[in-house]
């Protein structure tokens, strides 16, 4: 849920929201949605902190980021000896952001 919705669902409620679950990785950050959330007492999770990679084909386009297929990522995976996934799920960790998607980083 965007910032905007969320400041006019905070308007009308009688009981707050504890968590705000959004697609989020490195070329999706939601850096200001974040720091509404916080400023609220809201908890942002990823649902996808690995991208989109399972999406229709027809909702697909060329220049769609691919998180796990950056060069950064897999150089800092290779360098560790572990998948983009962990990398990935890792940093979703350091941010707080640990989502659904995490247990797919356990067997990618």
């Amino acid at each position: 849920m965007s910032a905007r919705k969320l400041a006019d669902l905070l308007k009308g409620a009688r009981i707050q929201p504890a968590v705000n679950q959004v697609e989020s990785h490195p070329f999706l950050a939601q850096a200001r949605l974040k720091a509404f959330c916080d400023a609220h007492g809201i908890v942002l999770t990823a649902y996808s902190p690995l991208g989109s990679p399972d999406r229709p084909p027809r909702l697909i386009e060329d220049a769609d980021p691919a998180p796990l297929h950056d060069d950064v990522v897999k150089g800092v995976a290779a360098a560790h000896g572990v998948s983009p996934a962990q990398v990935r799920r890792l940093r979703a960790a350091a941010l707080g952001r640990l989502g659904c998607e995490w247990w797919l980083c356990l067997t990618a």
